[in-house]
C-alpha cells in the first residue's frame, strides 16, 4: 500500500549535491496556477506575484543547508472587520536552516551523530532525501505571506 503525498503548490526541487559552502544563487517565480493554489491554501483573495531570489549553501561539512532569500509578493486578503479586499505588497528577507537527516552527508564524510549549532541556528527543519525544495522553503505555510494582517486602515 502506498500513500501519495501531495507536492507543495510551489515546488522547485534542487539536488542537495548541487550545493556547496560557496552557495548557489537562485531566482524562482510562481506561475498563475501555483499562485492560485497557494492563495487558496492560505485563504487569500488573490496572490498576484510570488517570487524569491536568494542563495542556498551547505554548512557544517554539508550536514546543514541554509537558504537566505528575499521574498516578493502581491497579495489581496479580506479585511477581518469589513470583509473588503485589502491589497498588500510584501518584500522581506528570510533565512531558513535545514539539518540533513541522510546517513551520509554530501561531503562524503561519515556522520558522527553529533551536530553543533551556533545560537543563530537553533530553529532548523529536518531535511530527508537528496533534494531541497526551494519553493516550499519560500511558502512553508507560515511566515510573511500568511502572517500579514488583513485589516483596512481608516
Amino acid at each position: 500500500m502506498t500513500t501519495d503525498v501531495p507536492l507543495p503548490e510551489f515546488s522547485r526541487p534542487t539536488p542537495v549535491e548541487a550545493l556547496d559552502s560557496a552557495g548557489r544563487s537562485f531566482a524562482i517565480e510562481a506561475n498563475a496556477d501555483e499562485r492560485s493554489a497557494v492563495a487558496r491554501r492560505l485563504g487569500l483573495v488573490s496572490l498576484d506575484l510570488l517570487s524569491t531570489n536568494g542563495r542556498a549553501s551547505t554548512r557544517a561539512g554539508g550536514r546543514n543547508i541554509r537558504v537566505e532569500a528575499r521574498l516578493r509578493a502581491e497579495v489581496v486578503q479580506e479585511c477581518v472587520v469589513t470583509l473588503e479586499p485589502v491589497p498588500a505588497s510584501i518584500d522581506v528577507e528570510f533565512v531558513r536552516d535545514y539539518l540533513l537527516m541522510s546517513a551520509e552527508p554530501p561531503d562524503g564524510k561519515a556522520a558522527t551523530g553529533e551536530v553543533t549549532l551556533a545560537g543563530d541556528e537553533i530553529d532548523v527543519d529536518p531535511l530527508t532525501g537528496d533534494t531541497i525544495d526551494l519553493g516550499r522553503a519560500t511558502v512553508p505555510g507560515t511566515g510573511p505571506i500568511s502572517s500579514c494582517a488583513g485589516r483596512r486602515l481608516g
